[in-house]
């Protein structure tokens, strides 16, 4: 298919210094343009889905295949380690500590924005060309099965009229 570009709202967060996931509702789609343009994001996964989504995108950018990718910068894969927990916190209270020691401390966040910019940009997780060859290539497999002879079997009387 044909290559969309969007343009404007991932340019427009990258001045932003830090940005405080809302607590107990995240920032879902409009946090994924502030990891990509490099801006640390501070979240605290609560108990409900929608309080887990900035840990999830994290996550996922900084996961076993970053490793190998942070092998260029000077930072030991000791400080990787700390990457998360710079980020991800447990409590309101440390939510506050942690926004106030990356306002603060330059350097760190600096070194934040450099392993965030240069992982999410390799990150298939926000790989979108590949997310949607593979969305494709499922709706390709849930049809195949559709038209084979592999479907199961609806119990007697509830038989769909798709067929």
């Amino acid at each position: 298919g044909e290559l969309i570009l969007f343009r404007g709202r991932p340019q427009r967060v990258r001045p932003a210094d830090i940005m405080l996931d809302p607590l107990y509702y995240n920032s879902h789609t409009t946090g994924a343009p502030f990891v990509w343009q490099g801006v640390p994001v501070i979240t605290c996964p609560l108990i409900n889905m929608g309080s887990r989504v900035g840990a999830s995108l994290l996550s996922g950018v900084f996961n076993a295949e970053s490793r190998e990718k942070m092998s260029g910068m000077e930072e030991s894969k000791e400080e990787f380690e700390h990457i998360l927990d710079d980020m991800i916190v447990k409590s309101a209270e440390q939510y506050v500590q942690k926004a106030v020691r990356l306002a603060t401390d330059t350097p760190r966040r600096l070194y934040l924005r450099r392993a965030l910019l240069r992982l999410s940009h390799t990150s298939s997780l926000l790989d979108g060309q590949a997310k949607a060859k593979s969305v494709e290539g499922g709706v390709k497999m849930a049809v195949d099965l559709f038209h084979s002879v592999q479907h199961i079997s609806s119990p007697r009387g509830c038989e769909s009229s798709l067929r």
